[in-house]
C-alpha cells in the first residue's frame, strides 16, 4: 500500500479501513462458524459410518445364524424322512 498520505483524505481513509476491517471481521467469525459446523459434521459422518459398519457386523452374523439355523432344519428333515423310509420299509418287509 504505497500512498502518498498528504494526498489522501484522512477520515474517508479511516472509515473505508473501518468497513473494510469490520467486513474482514464478519468473515473470519463466519469461516469460525463454517469450521465448526464442518468438525461436527464430519465427526457425525464418522459416527455414522461406524453405525454402517456395526450394522453390516450384525447383518453378516445375522445371515450366518440364518445359515445355520437352515442347515438344523434341512438337516433333522433329512433325518426325518430317512426314519420315516426306514419304518415304511420295515412296514412293508414285515407284511411280506
Amino acid at each position: 500500500m504505497q500512498m502518498d498520505l498528504e494526498s489522501v483524505d484522512v477520515e474517508t481513509f479511516v472509515f473505508k479501513a473501518d468497513k473494510c476491517l469490520e467486513k474482514i471481521k464478519n468473515k473470519c467469525d463466519k469461516l469460525e462458524v463454517q469450521s465448526e459446523k464442518l468438525q461436527e459434521v464430519t465427526e457425525e459422518a464418522k459416527s455414522v459410518q461406524q453405525i454402517i459398519d456395526n450394522d453390516g457386523d450384525l447383518c453378516d452374523q445375522a445371515m450366518e445364524c440364518y445359515m445355520d439355523l437352515k442347515h438344523f432344519k434341512d438337516k433333522i428333515n433329512s433325518k426325518r424322512e430317512q426314519k420315516k423310509k426306514r419304518l415304511m420299509f420295515t412296514k412293508m418287509k414285515s407284511l411280506q
